[in-house]
């Protein structure tokens, strides 16, 4: 059987670990999400204090070429944790130990 990780595989293992401060075991089921995710924390924590606070929050709007390299990054993670490529796909692999 053919074994595919999409971009979210080992998404739910990988904030199991973050969630216990372990970023090296985060990043070994799924280094993108390990690496996005504290930042879109960051970014609801700030959006969250302000409107507690009663005050209009405005996060930055990214550029349209952020969203397109956004979107490049996902692609391209997906490819080379898919391709056989030697011990850096087999790291980019979804683990479950």
């Amino acid at each position: 059987m053919f074994g595919f990780d999409c971009p979210l595989c080992g998404g739910l293992r990988s904030v199991n670990a973050l969630a216990r401060g372990d970023w090296l075991a985060a990043a070994d089921h799924n280094v993108l999400l390990a690496v996005a995710l504290p930042v879109v924390v960051v970014l609801w924590v700030v959006w969250m204090v302000g409107a507690l606070r009663g005050r209009e929050v405005r996060l930055p709007s990214p550029p349209m070429w952020a969203w397109g390299a956004l979107a490049g990054i996902t692609l391209a993670f997906t490819v080379v944790r898919n391709v056989d490529l030697g011990p850096i796909a087999h790291y980019l692999a979804a683990t479950s130990g």
